[in-house]
């Protein structure tokens, strides 16, 4: 292993330095950088989660898939619970009563994934066989039929309060509009397969009066469509929602988003893995212009805004949150096996993927975070990047933090370990040969940087 450091003062203690090996036939390496800050100062309280028991209706699913608890959705007083793949019973968890609470079969051969709050009422769109939206406005719930449909998967609501659904009708991809409130509904944009076998939309979002949509090919065997956008009067071509999310051979970048929803003036949403709900995707936030992704390139497996934050439960099982998209901080450690995120009544919850609901205590301590005076880091760049000899990794520090350095592979494998060692404010630089703990060179592809040091959580590219 190769690294190079430079700071004021000289080389930290407990740094260990070599001169460079002559390099060889290095394949072609990107690194993803992510600033990770661990608490310090004053300790506050930390998040502790209470076993709530399992959904009984997901428990009985036949698969993992379908036992997994993929969203929580915050309603009427109740916690809705998205998950399926054999049917779904609408059965939220009851605060008060301390139980999950049968209200409603959904009409699904499949699951509910995605629940919506749009216009004070919560939608249930639904995969599979019958083509419909169960819906309830704090009354008991309803059918909508969606004619023609086959698999759908996310609604939204337009500036105009026209209702968008979309998910498949056929092996097209399908996006339908109703104009008077759910009684009826017309196809408003059909796309057919570009490269795979049928196509689909998972999410509608909307940001500055237009509707966004981004057609996803199975099997995604490669590149894939961009955008389309609605005006309010046609369709254009609009810009990629999902980078990263087509590259071939790369199964980490490959999925579709889900569930865009506005937050700090911009939209946000996630991108699920290729190979069902229990993989980490990233989240994405959509500027008008472009979407890249925010907050962890390590993966994210579930978000929420509640309450004017945002709420993040990242790869590694992390909880944190912020009323910015960019100063998020952790705020406790979720159960093994977490897959969601939701917070009803400024308690957050967590769901796994054995059908666990789990619920955190109610102090989340956010309100003595701040003005601690916790040292702070700033991510340079990375260059070269991508590269087939070395890189360097640099970054300031504005007190003295003990600092980790390493580098995962795209499955948060631990690969490398670059640095380990308290260092003194002022710049810092580190060069990584592409090689492993071992000094073995690595396959090509797409690695991460992780970089823990004091205060707050933060991400860079």
């Amino acid at each position: 292993m190769d690294f190079r450091h430079a700071a004021r003062g000289g080389k930290p203690p407990g740094v260990r330095t070599r001169s460079p090996s002559r390099p060889g036939a290095l394949a072609s390496l990107t690194l993803l950088v992510s600033l990770v800050y661990s608490p310090a100062g004053p300790a506050r309280a930390e998040v502790l989660f209470e076993d709530l028991g399992a959904h009984p209706y997901a428990a009985a699913q036949p698969d993992e898939w379908g036992r997994t608890l993929s969203g929580l959705y915050p309603f009427d007083g109740k916690l809705y619970v998205g998950y399926g793949t054999s049917g779904h019973d609408i059965a939220p968890w009851d605060p008060t009563a301390e139980e999950f609470v049968w209200e409603w079969e959904a009409r699904t051969a499949e699951g509910c994934f995605n629940y919506r709050l749009l216009g004070g009422r919560l939608f249930a769109p639904s995969q599979q066989v019958e083509a419909g939206v169960d819906y309830s406005a704090g009354t008991p719930w309803e059918n909508g039929d969606v004619p023609s449909g086959l698999h759908l998967y996310d609604m939204n609501r337009d500036d105009a309060g026209n209702l968008w659904i979309v998910g498949s009708s056929g092996s097209q991809a399908t996006a339908w509009r109703s104009v008077d409130g759910g009684a009826s509904w017309q196809v408003a944009l059909q796309v057919a397969p570009a490269v795979g076998a049928y196509a689909r939309f998972y999410f509608a979002g909307v940001y500055e009066e237009n509707v966004y949509v981004q057609a996803i090919d199975h099997p995604q065997v490669g590149p894939q469509p961009t955008s389309l956008v609605f005006d309010g009067a046609s369709w254009a071509e609009g810009p990629d929602l999902l980078p990263y999310a087509s590259s071939p051979g790369n199964d980490y970048t490959r999925g579709q988003g889900w569930r865009a929803v506005p937050f700090d003036g911009r939209m946000l949403y996630t991108k699920w893995g290729a190979y069902g709900l229990g993989n980490s995707g990233l989240l994405y936030a959509f500027d008008g212009a472009a979407a890249d992704t925010v907050v962890s390139r390590f993966g994210v497996k579930d978000f929420a805004v509640a309450e004017g934050r945002l709420w993040v439960l990242d790869r590694f099982d992390a909880v944190l949150c912020g009323d910015r998209i960019e100063s998020l901080e952790a705020i406790g450690t979720a159960p093994a096996g977490a897959r969601s995120i939701g917070v009803l009544d400024g308690v957050v919850y967590v769901g796994t993927i054995d059908s666990r609901l789990f619920r955190g205590s109610v102090d989340t301590g956010l309100a003595s975070a701040g003005g601690r005076g916790v040292p702070v880091a700033r991510l340079g760049p990375v260059r070269p990047n991508p590269f087939n000899g070395s890189t360097e990794i640099s970054w300031e520090l504005d007190a003295p933090s003990r600092v980790v350095l390493a580098v995962h592979d795209p499955a948060g494998r631990l690969v490398a370990v670059l640095a380990d060692a308290d260092l003194a404010p002022g710049s810092h630089a580190f060069s990584w040969d592409g090689r492993d703990g071992a000094g073995r060179s690595i396959a090509s592809g797409a690695y991460f940087a992780r970089l823990s040091a004091a205060g707050r959580t933060h991400t860079a590219k």
